[in-house]
């Protein structure tokens, strides 16, 4: 609520008063007209009003005297509270088109994103022919985007259900897919609340590769349904055909063979305390019966074969102790020692920082890094997406603290890239919680920075990083979401999640907070994909999608009248299906 300005106040009232009085008296004074405005309230608080004071009209000789200071003293109140009433309307207006701008940039005026078949589109991927296939953890739906404006659901329930069954096309069922690889034509998806690695035929049949949707325990190494995951998130596929994986549940990142066999590559393995078994390599069991006492904070049960442990309540480190979670007491293990997982430990190789300097070429900063750390001694943070460098030998994934760490395949050696890429932590254009980064054709780095709402580039030849788009700052300096096409500084995007670059440099985005695509072409326009939603037509197709650059060659000209009767012929005579 505003508060009055009591000499403004008092000032209109005395002015009201004496307009009643003397309103048949002409005017005996003018005032000059000011040369400023105030504009604010605190200007009209701070404002001089003049007038003479009420002894100055006793002060003549005269009754004339005292007649002429009296109206001079009101013609003053009058246009002072007449100038006070001005000053306060055009406050008003100020303080009206303020509020106007804080909640819609002039730049980029307040929109509504089109209606889309998607719910929360969040992974992309592109294949050979330009067509784009989206992951929609809304929907549990795999949409296919062609680039004449089609999209179709090409697995997924027909109702948006989640369930766990494979199958072809809309028989098959997902929990929260979040992220999609494409490699020869098949898709490998993360379907991160079935806690399973599933493939995507070109013809639509979806199957699980590794992990089982009712498995047991959280974490475990195997080919098949024998390997478990804890919200697999980020995947990622090399030149030979061997998958990565960002297991976030657990904080490790995982690698599946050609074969199907499930191992761990890199990062410090935690024991969550909600998992129910942990299978160790000799050493011993507690035969199931074992549990934590948080009271007494000790051990119940006895030491055994060889076999799986229920935690409970409890948690155990790398060590061998045990970590009562609500007294946060440290247990010696000494005596009975708990074997620690088959992840090799060794010490870290640490070194200070690299000084940042923006003039180091991309492929150098990971080469030449001074900051590395043993692979299983690295304590990851919340992973997200991945993907693999242009060279084939590191995997760059999206942590939240540092934003992005490159690990290198051959090792699972981890390197923290902040400094090197982004200098210090108060770098505006430092991301905060990425979701995915995808390389270019020339090795540019780009990535999208969920929480900020837009788009980084990082110039592979001089190690620089710019926003091409989104990401404004409002007045607090924070950066804006939203829904705005346009030039890529006036655009808004709200929470982007994934991108891919098709070979003619466009930008496909995955804007989950809006439920639409967006495309950023060569110029950094950013438009939205409309799209017009129909059934997938049966087979595969060779045509161009929606990032296809020259379709892929001719079509040959129209189907000649002898092909037509044929295949009519065909059709008739091909028996009818229940």
């Amino acid at each position: 609520m505003k508060t009055r300005n009591p000499i403004t106040f008092a000032a209109l009232s005395l002015m009201l008063c004496a307009t009643a009085a003397f309103a048949a008296q002409p005017a005996q004074s003018t005032q000059s007209t000011q040369s400023t405005q105030p504009q604010t309230i605190e200007d009209i608080i701070n404002t001089q009003i003049s007038y003479q004071s009420p002894s100055s009209i006793n002060s003549g000789t005269g009754a004339a005297a005292s007649a002429a200071a009296a109206q001079d003293a009101i013609d003053n109140l009058i246009n002072a509270g007449a100038d006070a009433l001005a000053a306060a309307s055009g406050d008003q207006q100020n303080h009206a088109a303020a509020a106007a701008a804080s909640t819609a940039n002039p730049r980029a005026p307040a929109a509504t994103p089109p209606a889309s078949p998607m719910v929360a589109p969040y992974g992309l991927a592109l294949d050979e022919s330009g067509n784009l296939y989206v992951a929609d953890s809304g929907a549990n739906v795999i949409w296919k985007i062609t680039n004449d404006s089609k999209i179709a659901r090409f697995a997924g329930s027909p109702n948006n259900e989640y369930g766990s069954a494979n199958g072809k096309g809309t028989a098959a069922r997902f929990d929260s897919p979040l992220n999609l690889v494409i490699r020869s034509g098949t898709l490998y998806l993360t379907d991160s609340l079935n806690n399973i690695i599933r493939v995507i035929s070109p013809d639509g049949t979806v199957r699980t590769l590794a992990g089982s949707p009712t498995a047991t325990t959280c974490y475990n190494e195997g080919t098949g349904a024998k390997a478990a995951f804890y919200d697999p998130v980020g995947i990622a596929v090399d030149s030979s055909g061997k998958l990565y994986v960002v297991d976030r549940g657990n904080s490790v990142i995982r690698k599946i063979t050609t074969a199907g066999l499930t191992s761990w590559l890199a990062g410090e393995v935690h024991i969550p305390g909600d998992w129910s078994s942990f299978t160790y390599t000799g050493g011993a069991s507690f035969n199931n019966s074992v549990s934590i006492s948080s009271t007494a904070n000790i051990f119940t049960g006895t030491f055994g074969v060889s076999g799986s442990l229920n935690l409970g309540s409890g948690t155990f480190d790398l060590n061998g102790n045990v970590l009562v979670s609500d007294t946060s007491t440290l247990l010696d293990s000494s005596t009975n020692t708990i074997p620690a997982p088959t992840a090799p430990q060794a010490a870290p190789m640490v070194a200070e920082p690299r000084v940042f300097d923006d003039t180091i070429p991309l492929p150098q900063i990971v080469t030449t890094a001074t900051e590395t750390y043993a692979s299983g001694t690295y304590s990851f943070y919340s992973l997200f997406g991945m993907t693999v460098s242009p060279d084939g030998n590191y995997l760059y994934v999206c942590n939240t603290d540092p934003a992005i760490c490159a690990i290198k395949i051959s090792d699972g050696t981890v390197i923290p890239l902040d400094t090197a890429i982004f200098g210090s932590e108060d770098n505006p254009l430092r991301p905060v919680f990425p979701r995915n980064l995808r390389f270019d054709s020339q090795g540019n780095l780009y990535i999208a920075d969920t929480e900020n709402s837009r788009i980084l580039k990082v110039d592979a030849a001089a190690g620089s990083v710019a926003c091409i788009a989104g990401g404004m700052s409002d007045d607090y300096g924070y950066c804006q979401s939203g829904y705005q096409d346009g030039p890529g500084a006036d655009a808004l995007f709200n929470a982007p999640t994934d991108i891919v670059i098709d070979n003619a440099g466009n930008i496909y985005v995955a804007d989950k907070g809006n439920g639409v695509i967006r495309k950023i072409d060569a110029s950094n326009n950013v438009t939205t994909l409309a799209l017009e939603e129909v059934a997938l037509a049966l087979g595969t197709s060779k045509s161009g999608g929606a990032g296809s650059g020259d379709g892929g060659g001719g079509g040959g000209g129209a189907p000649s009248p002898w092909y037509l009767l044929a295949l009519a012929t065909l059709v008739v005579a091909r028996p009818r299906r229940r």
